[in-house]
């Protein structure tokens, strides 16, 4: 588990708890096969894990009453760990990387720019292309028409343009990702 996280009530500490409250001595219990055995008393919940050497781990502490399973606890760990792992991969988000262009760029920069983008593309990311106009490079939109064209050509075979380009301000801004 990881630190953000609250480590789950285990045995006792379900005991001690409930005792501090009153009314919530009952929990909802589901046994080690995984089917529910209805409402019971807690310690009833308890002593039927320890007649079976495993554990009782309060799964859902706001449900009403609290759920809780018989389980090996290193095994409920190991399984919440796994979970964990699989949703931090599903929200890891691909990472935007800017490259900026000049309207007038040498052919040498503008290879070693697209040889970048490659690498950024190949290894998942999203590409941010901004073209900048200098002084009144504003004024020859087709210079800059023409160098997005060259940049979509030389990356059609590992990119796709995501949002095409737009001027805004003085930028001319595209975005490419990986096919």
């Amino acid at each position: 588990m990881d630190k953000n996280t609250v480590e789950p009530r285990i045995n006792d500490q379900i005991l001690r708890y409930f005792n501090n409250l009153p009314k919530l001595r009952e929990v909802r219990l589901i046994d080690e096969n995984g089917e529910q055995q209805g409402v019971m008393p807690a310690v009833r919940a308890l002593e039927q894990a320890r007649s079976l050497s495993l554990d009782l781990i309060e799964i859902s502490p706001k449900a009403e009453p609290p759920v809780c399973k018989i389980m090996d606890y290193g095994k409920f760990k190991y399984q919440q760990s796994k979970k964990n792992k699989i949703q931090s991969a599903v929200k890891q988000q691909q990472v935007v990387k800017t490259l900026n262009f000049g309207v007038l760029i040498e052919d040498h920069d503008f290879n070693v720019k697209i040889n970048n983008l490659s690498k950024f593309i190949r290894s998942g990311n999203k590409v941010k292309i901004v073209i900048k106009f200098k002084g009144r490079e504003v004024t020859f939109p087709k210079l800059a028409e023409t160098l997005v064209n060259r940049i979509i050509e030389n990356t059609s075979g590992i990119s796709i343009v995501e949002k095409p380009a737009q001027l805004d301000g003085r930028s001319l801004i595209m975005i490419l990702s990986p096919k």
